[in-house]
């Protein structure tokens, strides 16, 4: 009998899991593309550094903006993962395309503007790093999870 009201239970519990993982990762995704697309349009170009100098200061895409929000779009896949790591994976999925992107785009300005010296490829270290903490997370939790 108990483990027939295991079974109702898990499912019972699944089914209101799903929505909650759903919305937390359609909103990391929509906060990763959308900061992705506000830092690149808030990155400065190349400036130089003091009138009359030939310093420059290159910002294709603005790290002050893209950092903080790929830290927060990881952490909301990783607690949907706690309802749904299926839904979270797909989330994960999402976020780091929108920062592959990011980086993508980061590179080629560079390129176009004549400011490229092969370092730039240091962009795609974001989009790298959001998955391996992002799937580690997953991990993590799915194997707590699993252990109650």
């Amino acid at each position: 009998m108990s483990d027939q009201r295991t079974a109702v239970r898990s499912t019972t519990r699944r089914s209101h899991d799903l929505p909650v993982a759903a919305a937390l990762a359609v909103l990391a995704v929509g906060l990763a593309w959308g900061a992705v697309a506000w830092a690149l349009d808030a990155a400065d170009g190349a400036v130089r550094v003091s009138p009359g100098s030939t310093s420059y200061r290159t910002e294709f895409i603005d790290t002050g903006i893209q950092l903080p929000a790929s830290v927060v779009a990881v952490v909301l896949v990783v607690v949907a993962g706690w309802f749904s790591w299926r839904v979270a994976g797909l989330g994960l999925a999402g976020v780091v395309a929108a920062l592959w992107w990011g980086a993508s785009v980061t590179v080629r300005r560079y390129e176009d503007s004549g400011w490229s010296d092969g370092l730039e490829v240091f962009a795609f270290v974001v989009p790298i790093l959001a998955a391996v903490f992002g799937a580690l997370g997953l991990a993590v939790l799915v194997a707590a999870r699993g252990r109650r």
